[in-house]
């Protein structure tokens, strides 16, 4: 097991794919003593039968079982086979989480490696939302030090356009995350985003934090335009890049109310670019980032 500390949470790992985790892990890696934030222990079994209880059934396929010492198993089924695929079970706290997978499951694009680097990133995500944070699907860079979160569905160029915000600055950008980054309130209710190990098909994170100024959802247009959304109209952006916890009601509206206040804190902006540098620049100066 290997302690890291995410997110200013301290949290031990106990991974089936060791070497690919000590690897993916090291920045983060902790040497603190003490009771962690969060435990994960990543199985594959040969076999991995659902636990009895009160289940809940939330769609075809998966269900929420109710254990009789206080924790929730939710398992996730094949749409074809109707096979149990795997089980994610954590105290209602969300301080632990034991993920079992059948050793011999089988994906055409995917390997068991992908499976436990995803599941883990959901349950840090679960116990992120439950203490008042959030992960939000994003590319996320930090310009002179002020943070800044690029959000739109995977393919529309979120990584493209950091990408040129670091050929443009060099050592004045700072990627803290190309996928999943993790955001905070401090101690004086000022929202912080963090790099996170969870960074999609990329190793693009750092070990590091940043004052959140902004938030721009992106959108492919044929010229760039930029306009600061309301916070209803916001949530309806966020809303599709939160990992949703359809497992967990209350935890769901705790996100919700995270959703909500971050967008009261945080400025918010809708934009069509044309991924170009004269698009990099019109978010710089909207949202009065950096010296110039």
């Amino acid at each position: 097991m290997q302690r890291v500390r995410i997110a200013d949470l301290v949290i031990d790992m106990a991974n089936a794919d060791v070497e690919f985790f000590a690897h993916r892990l090291q920045a983060y890696r902790d040497d603190s003593d003490g009771s962690p934030d969060l435990r994960i222990f990543f199985e594959t079994p040969e076999t991995i039968p659902f636990p009895e209880g009160s289940t809940t059934v939330c769609n075809e396929r998966l269900k929420v079982t109710e254990l009789a010492d206080g924790r929730r198993c939710r398992g996730l089924y094949g749409s074809k086979s109707g096979r149990l695929l795997q089980t994610i079970t954590c105290t209602r706290d969300y301080t632990e989480a034991e993920i079992r997978m059948p050793i011999d499951r089988s994906h055409p694009r995917l390997t068991l490696t992908d499976f436990e680097y995803m599941f883990t990133g959901l349950v840090f995500s679960d116990r992120l939302t439950y203490l008042g944070g959030l992960v939000l699907h994003g590319s996320s860079l930090a310009f002179d030090g002020d943070g800044v979160i690029f959000s739109a569905p995977s393919g529309t160029g979120k990584s493209t356009h950091t990408g040129l915000w670091c050929e443009k600055y060099g050592d004045r950008v700072v990627m803290l995350n190309d996928d999943k980054p993790a955001i905070r309130f401090n101690d004086n209710g000022e929202p912080i985003v963090y790099g996170t190990p969870w960074s999609g098909k990329t190793e693009l994170n750092t070990n590091a934090q940043a004052p959140l100024r902004g938030i721009v959802f992106l959108q492919r247009g044929t010229e760039n335009a930029i306009r600061r959304l309301s916070v209803t109209e916001a949530l309806l952006y966020m809303n599709r890049e939160l990992p949703l916890p359809y497992h967990d009601a209350a935890l769901g509206e705790r996100l919700l109310d995270t959703a909500t206040r971050l967008l009261q804190a945080v400025p918010a902006y809708l934009m069509s670019c044309t991924i170009s540098e004269e698009a990099v620049e019109l978010v710089r100066t909207t949202l009065n980032l950096g010296k110039e």
